[in-house]
């Protein structure tokens, strides 16, 4: 409010006034963030432990081989997939793209999974992205 009242003749009548204020109050926290994140000093052992990122190369072994599978199927199967399981559209809007019936989409996408999975070994992906293991904060 300090601030605020420190810069009230920048205000302009008839805008809105709680929008003004919270700008204020978001630019004043990300200040204090800049500075505590500069002033911040590490010392001995602790920039190993504050640096460090988890593993993802599973991950990114994962991603490629679903992209090379990917690259294996036909173009319209390829397509529905991705317009259902990537873009989220539903089989309507997804058949409308294509030019086809909701049926024919349902069908594309169906087949399409299952050739996805058999590429990859048996391994059915359902879109979400697995946790790494020994993540903080994330349900197993």
């Amino acid at each position: 409010m300090v601030r605020a009242w420190k810069f009230r003749h920048t205000f302009r009548p008839g805008t809105n006034l709680a929008a003004w204020l919270f700008r204020i109050m978001r630019n004043q926290f990300l200040t204090q963030i800049r500075r505590t994140t500069y002033a911040r000093q590490y010392s001995g052992e602790d920039w190993r432990t504050e640096f460090s990122t988890l593993p993802d190369q599973e991950w990114k072994c994962t991603y490629n081989e679903l992209l090379g599978a990917l690259q294996q199927i036909s173009e319209p199967s390829r397509q529905a997939l991705l317009l259902v399981s990537a873009c989220g559209l539903t089989y309507e809007e997804a058949a409308y793209v294509c030019d086809c019936a909701p049926g024919t989409i349902k069908s594309r996408v169906s087949r399409a999974r299952d050739r996805v999975a058999e590429l990859m070994g048996g391994r059915h992906f359902d879109g979400a992205i697995p946790a790494p293991a020994g993540a903080v904060g994330v349900a197993a």
